[in-house]
């Protein structure tokens, strides 16, 4: 056992500065590495003590205190962690039935302290064993000692510099647990010694033996800083140890533990002495837990040694936060059964599924490339329909008798020079009509040409006409219907021929110029793809 300071300044509800002091300290100790086991005070902790019926299986009675334990806490079940002990929190006396059931004794804890205290591990860079409860520790301590025996009910006092927790242990059990917040003076006197001279025995505790009226004098002297925490813890004890009676009716308390090492344990021995006529002990481990000399004041460590103790038992611990009882996930066989059926069902569907879109697939590109072969079949026959459209077009033509290119010259010759006017598109009908689109400087041109196709027998018919200027300065459009006079013969002999631009290849005379002009262009066009290439 070995104390070490806190550094000045150190925040204890830090994790991180609190992991780092306690790995120093036991890197100094050369005890880095191990494992570690550690307790939550008794503030920290709801405790419930339950009475539940006899379950068939240990987790069916997990289940009983989760729920049962959750409908009683202040907070939502799931931010708790919940733990239990089967510990007999009713001393049986003789005569009485023992309550039925199974007494259950419930500890819950909020996870932030959980995650607080694995958090100080994980920086110390041990391993947290167990998380267990502090009376539990101290329990444990006690029956090392051999304090409290089968059949009696002992008080512990457990004095801290922050929290005085109050226990009942009855037949070596845990009967009772009570904290109370009362702050140590840090300026106590640390090293203050029992007055008796039964004060220092070895292996037992320090008693204090219940003065008579006026005779304890010990209590109006000392440090005023020390009588407020004395008056403080020792009326807290008396109300604790009330309660207990309360509850417990004829149980009575033989003697009460005080354990500590705030310097006050000896004047908070002898005024609770006084106050309930109870013997009161200082605890002192000594020998009977100890094969070393221990250091002074090792009532201090009660909590250190009832962990030693007690991990060597294999039925301590019955409380651990890091590692509670948990119910039993209980799997139902028929409903597993089912799902999985269900999953076969499934899977050959999917199969079922897969492979017919397989058989899909492999069916449409069967389709598609007998779509292709059909296609490349037909495409001789598209062709044949196109030169049998072809041919029937020309014997249209022919079997009409009608002189179309007669025609076309004859209408040549009644248009205006190029000058006014231009032809953009030209279509020849089967019964005869010819349908063209004029595009003419003015509507004065197309006038005078309508006015001379009916005098030449045509009939004319404007379709649709409209102003707009087009990239040749020509700004008047009309689309017109000519249908040449059926009865009337048409003589060339006395028309007189087109005039055409000095610039214009196709003049009479100018054939030579015209083959050399496209010998020209097909030369051009082989220089440029040979030089391409």
């Amino acid at each position: 056992l070995a104390r070490e300071p806190l550094p000045e300044g150190l925040t204890i509800d830090d994790p991180e500065a609190m992991g780092r002091f306690l790995g120093s300290a036991l890197r100094k100790h050369r005890m880095r590495g191990r494992g570690v086991i550690m307790n939550v005070r008794r503030g920290q902790v709801v405790l419930k003590p339950l009475v539940l019926p006899q379950p068939d299986e240990d987790s069916e009675l997990a289940a009983m205190v989760q729920y049962q334990l959750g409908k009683e806490l202040s907070i939502e079940p799931q931010e708790a962690v919940i733990d239990y002990a089967i510990e007999s929190h009713d001393v049986p006396v003789e005569g009485e039935e023992a309550p039925g059931g199974v007494e259950i004794l419930a500890a819950a804890v909020k996870q932030p302290i959980v995650d607080y205290y694995r958090k100080v591990a994980e920086v110390a860079g041990v391993r947290l064993l167990r998380l267990g409860l502090r009376p539990y520790a101290n329990t444990r301590a006690v029956d090392a000692c051999g304090l409290a025996g089968d059949a009696e009910s002992v008080g512990l006092i457990h004095v801290t510099a922050d929290e005085t927790e109050v226990d009942v242990i009855a037949g070596q059990t845990l009967a009772f647990s009570r904290s109370a917040v009362i702050r140590i003076h840090p300026h106590a006197p640390a090293g203050e010694q029992p007055a008796s001279d039964d004060s220092a025995l070895q292996g037992k505790a320090a008693n204090r033996v219940p003065a008579e009226n006026g005779a304890a004098s010990s209590l109006l002297g000392g440090d005023p800083l020390s009588r407020a925490p004395v008056e403080a813890i020792a009326s807290e004890a008396a109300r604790s140890l009330q309660s207990f009676h309360a509850v417990q009716r004829s149980r009575r308390i033989e003697r009460i533990l005080i354990a500590g090492d705030s310097g006050i344990e000896t004047r908070l021995a002898d005024k609770l002495a006084l106050r309930l006529r109870v013997p009161c002990v200082l605890y002192e481990p000594g020998d009977a837990v100890a094969a070393r000399k221990l250091p002074d004041r090792s009532g201090g460590f009660i909590s250190a040694i009832g962990l030693a103790v007690g991990d060597r038992e294999q039925h301590f611990a019955p409380i651990d936060f890091s590692n509670p009882k948990r119910p039993k996930v209980r799997r139902d066989t028929q409903k597993l059964r089912r799902a999985l059926a269900a999953a076969a069902v499934a899977l050959l569907g999917a199969m079922l599924i897969v492979s017919a879109m397989n058989e899909h697939r492999a069916g449409r590109a069967e389709l598609a490339d007998l779509r292709q072969q059909i296609a490349q079949q037909r495409q001789p026959l598209r062709e044949s329909a196109q030169q049998q459209s072809r041919l029937a077009t020309v014997q249209g033509w022919v079997g009409d008798r009608r002189p179309w290119a007669d025609v076309l010259a004859h209408l040549s010759s009644l248009f205006p020079p190029a000058q006014e006017a231009y032809i953009s598109s030209i279509q020849a009908r089967a019964d005869g009509r010819i349908e063209f689109t004029l595009n003419a400087r003015d509507t004065g041109t197309y006038d005078r040409l309508a006015a001379a196709l009916r005098e030449a027998g045509y009939s004319v018919s404007p379709r649709r006409s409209r102003g707009r200027d087009d990239a040749y300065g020509y700004g008047y459009e009309v689309n017109v219907m000519v249908m040449p006079d059926r009865t009337g013969r048409l003589d060339l002999a006395d028309l007189e021929p087109v005039q055409r631009r000095d610039n214009d290849l196709y003049r009479a005379g100018h054939e030579d110029e015209v083959v050399r002009f496209y010998e020209r262009r097909r030369g051009g066009r082989g220089s440029r793809g040979g030089s391409q290439q």
